[in-house]
């Protein structure tokens, strides 16, 4: 939101607001508070928050299971992902990750504040931080899982493509 107000593309809904007769507390209580801080600049509020999410670990209990694995514990780190992710590898019904040429910035923006770093400036959305120890922590893992551990595919796979290795070719 920060570079929009620099550019000049948006402007405060503050005003409206009062006009409106109400507050900006009151307007963001139908909102997720996590949401709050991008709609927010430099004190006043400048969007509705929306369309806001995360990078989240989904995992599938039964092939936990068959993996020999306890389906009651995922991965809380790193190192236990990229275990886990050997050991369901392994297994004929794996899946690859997947993973869109433009969903890899904000996968590695997780990996990067998962390794307690920042991304990038949150007083200036242009300067991003690709040579911090964090991020060159988040890059080295991810290359590790494609071609140390080979557990990821190498390459962009797009998300229709990945399917179980068990399906038959013509869906792989």
């Amino acid at each position: 939101m920060l570079d929009l107000k620099i550019a000049g593309d948006v402007i405060s809904l503050e005003p409206m607001l009062k006009t409106e007769g109400t507050t900006r507390g009151k307007f963001l209580d139908d909102f997720w508070p996590a949401l709050h801080a991008n709609a927010i600049v430099d004190g006043e509020l400048y969007a509705i928050p929306f369309q806001n999410s995360t990078p989240l670990l989904y995992y599938n209990k039964e092939h936990f299971k068959a993996a020999g694995l306890d389906p009651d514990k995922p991965p809380q780190t790193w190192a236990s992902c990229r275990c886990r992710q050997e050991a369901l590898y392994r297994r004929p019904h794996r899946l690859r990750p997947a993973g869109r040429l433009r969903l890899h910035g904000w996968i590695m923006e997780a990996l990067c504040l998962s390794n307690g770093g920042r991304y990038y400036n949150e007083e200036y959305g242009g300067e991003v931080y690709y040579d911090t120890p964090t991020m060159l922590g988040a890059a080295q893992f991810v290359e590790d899982l494609v071609f140390k551990h080979k557990v990821m595919t190498q390459g962009v796979v797009e998300g229709g493509a990945c399917r179980p290795t068990s399906w038959p070719a013509r869906c792989r």
